[in-house]
């Protein structure tokens, strides 16, 4: 199990652009949405959502 507030926060120090980018490299779709939406808490709450990536297997 992980700290999820340290998770976030993390995510966070990442900035915007490179979270985009990730998930445009990584072809993970329906990122645009909750980044138009609410912006960086959006696509970080997005992508902590995505069990593949929370999964440590």
């Amino acid at each position: 199990m992980f700290d999820l507030d340290q998770e976030r926060k993390h995510l966070k120090a990442l900035g915007v652009r490179k979270l985009r980018d990730f998930c445009k490299n990584y072809k993970i779709n329906g990122y645009a949405t909750p980044c138009k939406q609410g912006g960086i808490d959006g696509l970080v709450e997005f992508l902590l959502q995505r069990p593949s990536l929370c999964s440590p297997y």
